[in-house]
C-alpha cells in the first residue's frame, strides 16, 4: 500500500469512527453525505476503488464540527463494542427524539420528570 492509499484508507477510518461514536447506521451516514448507502459501505470497507472526495471529506467536517486534519489524521481507537461510550449514547438517543412528534417529546419529559432518579432536573 502506497502513502497515497494510506492516506485514503485512514480517512475512510477516521469519517467509520466518526459514524459511530454518533451512532449512525452506514445508511444514515450515506443520507447526510447524498451518496449511496451501497457506494458509502465500499469506501468504509475499503473496497475496490471508492475514495472520499474533498467535497464529502469537507462535508464531513461541517456536519461534526471538525477540522480537515481531524479526518486526515489517525484518531484513537474506538472499540466497536463499547457502547457504554457517553457520545454513542448520546448519539442513539438524539437520532430517537429527533424521531419523535412532539406529543411523544412530551411525554418522555413527563416520564423523565416524574421518574426519582431524575429528581434533579
Amino acid at each position: 500500500m502506497n502513502d497515497m492509499e494510506r492516506c485514503f484508507r485512514t480517512v475512510a477510518e477516521n469519517v467509520r469512527k466518526v459514524r459511530l461514536t454518533y451512532g449512525l447506521t452506514q445508511k444514515q451516514m450515506a443520507e447526510k453525505l447524498g451518496i449511496d448507502y451501497q457506494y458509502y459501505a465500499r469506501i468504509e470497507g475499503g473496497k475496490g476503488t471508492r475514495k472520499f472526495t474533498l467535497e464529502k471529506v469537507m462535508l464531513v467536517c461541517a456536519l461534526f464540527n471538525m477540522t480537515p486534519n481531524e479526518i486526515i489524521s489517525k484518531l484513537p481507537n474506538i472499540d466497536d463494542n463499547d457502547i457504554r461510550d457517553r457520545n454513542i449514547i448520546e448519539g442513539h438517543l438524539v437520532n430517537e427524539l429527533d424521531k419523535m412528534s412532539f406529543a411523544e417529546l412530551a411525554d418522555v419529559y413527563d416520564f423523565i420528570c416524574k421518574h426519582r432518579k431524575f429528581e434533579q432536573f
